[in-house]
């Protein structure tokens, strides 16, 4: 049984909250930061380069691209999410970098085939029935120039294991990370 006055139902954080969903993707980057490092890293990027961030959110990780492609290169994030894509905007111009931002549908992209030599989606099909991903996947290939990189990155969370001290608390994360997910083993090698 839940221990209301442990986990009271009113901290629970309600998806549809823009400020607490920008906040939680943005503490989710930051614990990434060194797993991002490395799969950035093995995208060899430079300038000149034309890169898509598929399902940018607010836009961090095409904001943090875009120095490693000038001169001459270019940076479009998509985001299925409005909220999220006004957000990455205004990021953007704070940070004083040319990133374009584009509501969109990782399913069936607003861009001509063969438009970018690097297609980057992380943590997105995670969100996607699994009958879609084909079909998601299928777009990243067709944006991709052919010989680009398609970088695909999505956790498995069937195999997350949580360290918590309350083994309460651990079963409830374990639990929460299972039904965000509409696909929960999207990143299952296989």
């Amino acid at each position: 049984m839940r221990d209301e006055a442990r986990f009271p139902v009113s901290d629970r954080r309600r998806p549809d909250d823009a400020e607490q969903q920008a906040a939680c993707l943005a503490a989710l980057a930051a614990t990434l930061a060194e797993m991002r490092a490395k799969t950035v890293a093995a995208l060899g990027l430079a300038p000149g380069r034309a890169v898509l961030d598929a399902g940018c959110g607010v836009g961090e990780l095409a904001i943090g691209l875009a120095s490693d492609v000038q001169p001459g290169g270019r940076v479009v994030g998509v985001d299925l999410n409005p909220d999220a894509v006004e957000r990455a905007r205004a990021a953007a111009v704070d940070a004083g970098v040319d990133v374009a931002f584009e509501v969109g549908d990782i399913r069936e992209l607003p861009f001509p085939g063969d438009t970018f030599d690097v297609v980057r989606s992380e943590r997105v099909f995670q969100y996607l029935p699994p009958p879609e991903t084909p079909r998601a996947a299928a777009e990243l290939v067709r944006v991709a120039h052919a010989g680009g990189i398609v970088q695909l990155i999505d956790p498995d969370h069937l195999q997350t294991a949580i360290t918590a001290t309350d083994r309460e608390l651990g079963q409830l994360l374990g639990a929460q990370f299972a039904a965000i997910s509409k696909n929960p083993e999207s990143g299952l090698y296989r």
